[in-house]
């Protein structure tokens, strides 16, 4: 086996990010670019992309906003030996665990002087 072939990752056999899938938008709008927003993908198209409807965000009509973003073919499992891991940087992503925070037993710095 050659060293090149030994480096190979497995490539995903299985599409990720499907309907009902909690994730974030990056959003690229002025004022907001780069920020992260809370939705849930209502359907997956045929052309790699995903309609995401926001969980805090409404259109003109009062309505959630829904939102389409293609993803990487890397997210739909396909063999992308040929795309730059790199410099990708994508629009969609899991929502990330929430945290159990709970009461600290530190005292406050305060509470010493």
């Amino acid at each position: 086996m050659a060293a090149s072939e030994s480096r190979k990752r497995k490539q995903p056999t299985h599409r990720k990010l499907l309907r009902n899938a909690k994730v974030e938008m990056r959003s690229e709008e002025e004022g907001f670019q780069g920020s992260w927003h809370p939705g849930t993908v209502i359907s997956v198209d045929c052309k790699r992309r995903r309609h995401v409807q926001y969980h805090h965000f409404l259109n003109d009509d009062g309505d959630s906003l829904v939102d389409v973003v293609s993803v990487s073919p890397i997210l739909d499992g396909i063999d992308s030996g040929n795309v730059d891991r790199t410099c990708y940087r994508g629009n969609i992503r899991p929502l990330p665990p929430k945290i159990e925070l709970s009461k600290s037993r530190l005292r406050s710095v305060w509470s010493l002087c």
